[in-house]
C-alpha cells in the first residue's frame, strides 16, 4: 500500500496525527494530536456534566428510566456555552480534515522520492 494511502487512513481512522507519526513527522503529528485533545477535553468535559446531571435525575426517581425521555433531555440540556462547544467541534473536525489532507500529501512526497531513489 502506498505511504500517502496509508497515512491518510491512519489519519482518518485512529486520530488526527497518527499518519504524519507514521510517516516520521513526528513533531507535525504531535502538534495535531494536540490541537485536537484539547477542544477534545472541553466537549468530552461538558458531555460527562451533562450526563452526570442525567444520571442523578434518574437515579433520584425525576426521570424515568426511558430512552425517549433521556434523549429529549439532552436535546434540551441548557447548554451555557454552547457557542465556545460548538467552535471546539469545528475545531475538532478541522483538524482531522487537515490532519488527513497533510498526511496524505506528505506520503505522496514520500512516494515520489522513493521512486526517485534507486532500490537496493
Amino acid at each position: 500500500m502506498k505511504s500517502s494511502i496509508k497515512a491518510a487512513l491512519f489519519s482518518a481512522l485512529i486520530f488526527p496525527g497518527a499518519g504524519q507519526m507514521l510517516l516520521k513527522q513526528y513533531r507535525r503529528g504531535f502538534i495535531l494530536l494536540l490541537l485536537t485533545l484539547i477542544p477534545l477535553f472541553f466537549v468530552l468535559r461538558d458531555d460527562l456534566q451533562q450526563a452526570v446531571v442525567i444520571a442523578d435525575k434518574i437515579q433520584s426517581g425525576a426521570m424515568p428510566l426511558d430512552a425517549q425521555v433521556i434523549s429529549q433531555s439532552v436535546e434540551n440540556a441548557d447548554t451555557h456555552n454552547a457557542l465556545p462547544l460548538d467552535i471546539a467541534r469545528y475545531m475538532i473536525a478541522a483538524c482531522w480534515f487537515i490532519g488527513i489532507i497533510d498526511a496524505f500529501r506528505a506520503g505522496k512526497r514520500k512516494d515520489a522520492t522513493a521512486q526517485i531513489e534507486p532500490q537496493a
